[in-house]
């Protein structure tokens, strides 16, 4: 019997100019970690064993998987290169008078047919001139056999992020019984490489998280490829729930959409990559959900609530949340999402050191529960800021609450709801004194963009994709009492 081995020495991935012999590499990039990962096994192998049956002439194919992950939003090029374009026996045959030689099989010759060869044509004894004693390869997608060729080969490239993608080559060899028996071989090295990032629409995103890799050049091509109002979806890595979103008139992306994320306390489950935080953070309650109502006025730890799967009705008579109408997450402007204290909402366990704000200079966290490249709206009259996105635009709450900005009238959470359907509250980024922190308040006939409410207060969430640029300016003339201050 006759054996073609293919061995796949190494495997390559290679980011930018950074290159490895690993099956995975990773490399930081605006504080965001590209993963870039290939699969191969080790090798594939062609059995061959020429019989009388068949004029002393066999012919097989076998099958090799690459599989290429990456979360690089510009995707990844595979190639491939073989340390002989010839199969090499992996043993000299010494005959009688003491000669030494290596036979080898020769690639597949196109002089009979200049693109190659199906697989019913290489097998076929028609073509034996060019096609017998040789082996050839194809991709799966394409329809013939053709020589392995030097240098790097390519055979994929993709322009998105990619949780794991396979690509398909195929092998097939033909012998006779002339060639000795034995174990014939080469070695195929395969490379990929992260494409250099270069975003210049919102059509090549897919994950609330792909913002964190953009450099500022990229977002403000995001923005400028989006028109005003325009609405896209993308989902959010940490739980795949997928979101609104849309460049509004202060010309920034926003949510338009609640948040929906259930907190999770597993140890260093929050990083860079997915959430907006500095370094790993360990969030100290979960998110309660449903039954569960248990809140405390008095900690400053993070406290959540998800009420489940509930849209506000876009009318702002007092309700409940038990009377709002069952709808799906994905797919609903007005879905309640979660109550978030101001704790939870900034990603904190202690907020107790963020005092008060003074004129032209934030307090805040600079921190937040959003994906990593969102953030929470700052305060003041900034350009990132709720009175930024509102003044002059959204006066009372059914404009605030229409299409394209659909903030939601969902009231207050502190273990029981109140408010719903009235009233609307909207986390800010930025603590007021030691017991507030600002926040978007709005109601029928009026819209506050600096309130300030009770740090213990369950409100809705909204988010920003950064870069963020406001200077807090006028922010000390909020409007206290929205909430219940507690």
């Amino acid at each position: 019997m006759l054996a073609i081995l293919l061995t796949v020495l190494h495997c390559n991935t290679i980011l930018s100019a950074y290159a490895t012999e690993a099956g995975s590499v990773n490399l930081s990039v605006n504080n965001s970690t590209v993963v870039l990962e290939i699969t191969v096994p080790d090798s594939i192998t062609i059995d061959l064993t020429p019989s009388s049956d068949n004029n002393h002439i066999a012919f097989d194919t076998a099958s090799l998987n690459i599989g290429v992950g990456t979360n690089n939003i510009s995707g990844y090029s595979l190639s491939m290169t073989a340390s002989s374009t010839s199969l090499t026996r992996t043993a000299s045959i010494t005959d009688g008078s003491g000669s030494t030689t290596t036979p080898t099989i020769a690639p597949l010759s196109t002089t009979g047919s200049a693109t190659g060869y199906s697989e019913s044509d290489y097998e076929s004894s028609t073509y034996n001139t060019y096609t017998l004693n040789t082996w050839g390869y194809k991709k799966s997608s394409d329809t013939k056999y053709v020589p392995m060729g030097t240098g790097n080969i390519s055979l994929a490239s993709t322009n998105v992020a990619a949780n794991t993608s396979t690509t398909t080559l195929n092998f097939a060899a033909k012998v006779d019984s002339t060639k000795p028996a034995g174990t014939y071989a080469t070695t195929l090295s395969f490379t990929a490489v992260a494409n250099a990032t270069s975003i210049s629409s919102i059509d090549q995103l897919t994950y609330m998280q792909d913002f964190a890799t953009l450099t500022s050049d990229e977002i403000t091509a995001v923005k400028n490829s989006m028109t005003t109002g325009e609405q896209k979806q993308l989902r959010d890595k940490r739980d795949d729930k997928t979101y609104y979103i849309a460049k509004l008139a202060d010309g920034n992306i926003w949510m338009t959409q609640n948040l929906d994320h259930d907190i999770v306390t597993t140890a260093g489950y929050y990083t860079p990559a997915n959430t907006d935080v500095k370094a790993a953070w360990t969030a100290g309650t979960a998110t309660r959900i449903t039954s569960d109502t248990t809140w405390s006025y008095t900690s400053t730890s993070t406290q959540s609530y998800d009420p489940g799967d509930k849209c506000w009705n876009g009318t702002f008579s007092l309700g409940e949340l038990s009377g709002l109408t069952s709808c799906s997450q994905s797919g609903s402007h007005y879905h309640i999402g979660n109550y978030y204290n101001w704790s939870a909402a900034v990603a904190s366990n202690d907020t107790s050191a963020y005092g008060a704000s003074v004129m032209g200079a934030e307090n805040l966290p600079d921190t937040s529960i959003c994906p990593a490249g969102w953030s929470l709206p700052r305060a003041g009259t900034g350009s990132d800021t709720f009175y930024g996105l509102t003044n002059g635009r959204y006066t009372n709450g059914a404009t605030i609450s229409a299409n394209p900005v659909y903030f939601v009238s969902s009231g207050v959470w502190d273990g029981s709801a109140y408010n719903v359907g009235p009233h609307g509250y909207y986390w800010s980024a930025v603590s007021y004194d030691g017991n507030y922190a600002y926040d978007l308040y709005f109601y029928s006939s009026y819209v506050y963009p600096s309130n300030y409410d009770g740090r213990s207060n369950g409100f809705p969430v909204r988010c920003v994709a950064r870069p963020l640029t406001t200077v807090l300016t006028g922010a000390g003339g909020g409007y206290g009492g929205g909430g219940t201050n507690n």
